[in-house]
């Protein structure tokens, strides 16, 4: 949860509202889903075949597959929207991260 907090504010440069009022909110509500619904198939798992020593695999993101989507498809993507909207000349718009024209 630190790694994708800190990639979401620091190399998108995603807005803290969108990040801890959107994201994080979101996928602490997965990570808590998804580990129930991993104990309830293991525990059927258990029950379908009488063994006790059934466990469920632990869910959660995948750091290293959180970095490619970043670093190879959501910050390539930022780039050009960010150069799209901060044109040399063009007055700063609400969204251009420049302080002041572009």
């Amino acid at each position: 949860m630190l790694v994708l907090t800190g990639l979401l504010r620091f190399v998108l440069k995603m807005p803290d509202e969108l990040v801890f009022g959107r994201i994080l909110p979101a996928t602490g509500l997965m990570l808590c889903l998804s580990t129930m619904y991993y104990a309830w198939l293991a525990y059927r798992l258990a029950k379908q075949t009488g063994r006790s020593d059934v466990c469920a695999l632990p869910s959660g993101i995948s750091v290293p597959h959180m970095f490619v989507v970043v670093f190879v498809i959501m910050l390539p993507i930022a780039d050009h929207d960010r150069a799209i909207r901060c044109r040399p000349g063009k007055p700063a718009s609400p969204g251009c991260s420049c302080r002041a024209s572009c």
